[in-house]
C-alpha cells in the first residue's frame, strides 16, 4: 500500500493533472482507492453508519420545518444547514474538542454556533437573486 500510494503522489507532484483535475477530493479518492485495493477496511465505517442512522431519523422533521418556511426563509435555512453540516469534519481539531466535551452536540447546536451574516465569504444575496430569476 505504502509504495503504491507514494508512487501515485509522486506522479501527481510531477504531473498534477495525470488523473484529471487535482483537488482535495481527488487526493482523498486516490487514498481511498489504494486502501480498497489492499483490502484495508474503512476505520470510520461504524461511526459513519451511526451518524447516517441519526441523520435519517432527523430527516422527516427537517423537511417538515423547511416546508413550513416561506421561499426566501427556506433558502437561508438551507444554506445554514449546509454550513452546519460542514462543521462535522472529523479531522477538525476544534470540532473533535467540542464533540468530546459535549457528546450531545448535534446539528441544531452547530446551526446555533454559525456566525451571523455577513460571512467571511458571503455571496448569498447575489446567489439568491440569481435563484429568484430561475424560479420566476
Amino acid at each position: 500500500f505504502r509504495q503504491k500510494y507514494w508512487n501515485k503522489l509522486q506522479t501527481l507532484r510531477q504531473q498534477p493533472f495525470a488523473y484529471g483535475t487535482l483537488t482535495v477530493r481527488s487526493l482523498l479518492d486516490t487514498r481511498e482507492h489504494c486502501l480498497n485495493e489492499f483490502n484495508f477496511p474503512d476505520p470510520y465505517s461504524k461511526v459513519k453508519q451511526r451518524e447516517n442512522g441519526v441523520a435519517l431519523r432527523c430527516f422527516p422533521g427537517v423537511v417538515r420545518s423547511l416546508d413550513a418556511l416561506g421561499w426566501e426563509e427556506r433558502q437561508l435555512a438551507l444554506v445554514k444547514g449546509l454550513l452546519a453540516g460542514n462543521v462535522f469534519d472529523w479531522g477538525a481539531k476544534a470540532v473533535s474538542d467540542v464533540l468530546e466535551s459535549d457528546p450531545y452536540f448535534g446539528f441544531e447546536e452547530a446551526k446555533r454556533k454559525l456566525q451571523e451574516r455577513p460571512w467571511l465569504v458571503d455571496s448569498y444575496s447575489e446567489w439568491l437573486q440569481r435563484l429568484k430569476i430561475t424560479v420566476e
